[in-house]
């Protein structure tokens, strides 16, 4: 499949050099990239006709291959987030279990039940794979009882009314015991940086949702500048922070770019379920302008966080 362009950023060239059919570029706006196909807009192929050529055009072949191609981008994204965990998590002296151990002072949740040797499985239904999970879903009680499932002696206890310590800074309530440490395997490895970037992806979740909820504001959001400051700020705590935060960021562009919002890549699959349900494709013009408005209103929203990011820094 003839690839016509390579983009690194978007917006205006800032530089463009051709080699066989391919332009490569480097754009004014670092917000990410692209690969344009050939025919991959619905128009007509840019090259000689299909008989004479070796190479097809992105809308001569399957809607099942294009779905693996239009997801590809995305699905980096996650895979390089994982290798990386992976990699964090291979470097530490320990990981913890879910397990508890050992009190620590000022405790609270013994007194609502909870007792050492108690492997926590759930806290207020949401459940708990990891020793990171206890402490988002400590967060999200924002300081309230928390209701928990334990295993004890093998068997199920439901816990209910279960306090914690609130931070006064935060207001969000914060673990008050030690895990056990679980064993240093490759397979605890692995489980253990598979399931803190699925609890990434889920607080992703969790924020997208509450910004139409208002749980979250939309003062939250920010954009590359926003970004930019925030990777300085957390590269002064050290090469395993920035690390960390460069996973987080690997995992929000994937989930955000599989969004169902034109002109990003989950708006490409939205058209491509729709022509597998029609039996036919939708005219090249109707989604040429489906894609047209979802990138302007996108750039819209990057101007909107950009101008507010520039004005926070002042």
């Amino acid at each position: 499949m003839t690839v016509l362009e390579f983009s690194i950023g978007m917006g205006p060239v800032l530089w463009r050099w051709k080699k066989d059919e391919t332009d490569y570029s480097l754009r004014l706006l670092p917000i990410g990239g692209f690969v344009r196909m050939d025919g991959e807009e619905g128009e007509p192929s840019a090259l000689e006709p299909a008989a004479s050529r070796k190479t097809v055009s992105f809308r001569e072949v399957s809607v099942g291959r294009r779905v693996v191609i239009v997801a590809a981008g995305a699905a980096m994204n996650l895979l390089l987030a994982l290798l990386v965990m992976v990699a964090l998590v291979a470097s530490t002296e320990a990981i913890g279990s879910t397990t508890v151990a050992e009190y620590q002072e000022g405790n609270l949740s013994a007194a609502g039940g909870l007792q050492i040797d108690d492997t926590i499985l759930e806290i207020n239904g949401r459940r708990i794979r990891i020793s990171t999970d206890v402490a988002y879903a400590l967060i999200h009680s924002q300081g309230e009882p928390c209701d928990i499932l334990v295993q004890r002696d093998g068997e199920t206890v439901a816990l209910s009314g279960v306090s914690f310590p609130v931070d006064e800074q935060t207001g969000s309530a914060v673990i008050d015991f030690y895990f056990y440490r679980a064993p240093f395997t490759p397979a605890t490895v692995l489980h253990e940086a598979f399931f803190r970037c699925v609890t990434m992806m889920r607080e992703i979740y969790w924020s997208l949702g509450g910004m139409f909820t208002g749980e979250v504001s939309i003062d939250d959001l920010t954009g590359p500048v926003g970004t930019t400051q925030a990777i300085s700020e957390v590269s002064k705590q050290g090469m395993a922070a920035l690390t960390y935060f460069a996973v987080f960021i690997s995992i929000n562009l994937g989930i955000v770019n599989l969004l169902p919002i034109p002109a990003l890549d989950g708006g490409r699959l939205f058209l491509l379920l729709v022509e597998k349900l029609r039996g036919k494709p939708i005219s090249a013009e109707l989604e040429g302008g489906i894609n047209l408005i979802g990138f302007a209103l996108l750039m819209l929203l990057v101007i909107f966080v950009t101008w507010r990011d520039i004005r926070a820094l002042f």
